[in-house]
């Protein structure tokens, strides 16, 4: 839960950004990467960014892995200890490439 949250900080770093393209005007998740996909069509990072959408919608939301704020420890939990794994070494990865594309993007 709390690299699910991390990964969500970590995107706040683009916030105010200037891009060729455009400005980074978001504030959340959500609308920060909407608005880097936006402004970096045609890379790889918009593709990430699918990846990662679809990584953090399906653990944050309650019919899916339901690690979100507020979750109960003592509840019954859907993830087994292989799948918790995959999904920290997966945020662990996503957070390594952003940061290196902030640097990338915020010499540009």
């Amino acid at each position: 839960m709390e690299s699910l949250w991390l990964l969500d900080s970590v995107t706040t770093v683009f916030s105010g950004i200037q891009l060729p393209e455009g400005q980074v005007d978001g504030i959340y998740f959500n609308t920060i990467v909407a608005d880097l996909s936006r402004f970096q069509s045609g890379t790889s990072l918009p593709q990430i960014i699918r990846w990662m959408e679809a990584m953090y919608g399906y653990l944050s939301a309650p019919g899916g892995g339901q690690i979100r704020h507020g979750m109960n420890l003592s509840d019954d939990i859907r993830l087994n200890s292989n799948e918790a794994r995959l999904y920290c070494n997966l945020i662990r990865s996503y957070i390594e490439y952003l940061l290196i594309e902030h640097e990338r993007l915020a010499r540009a």
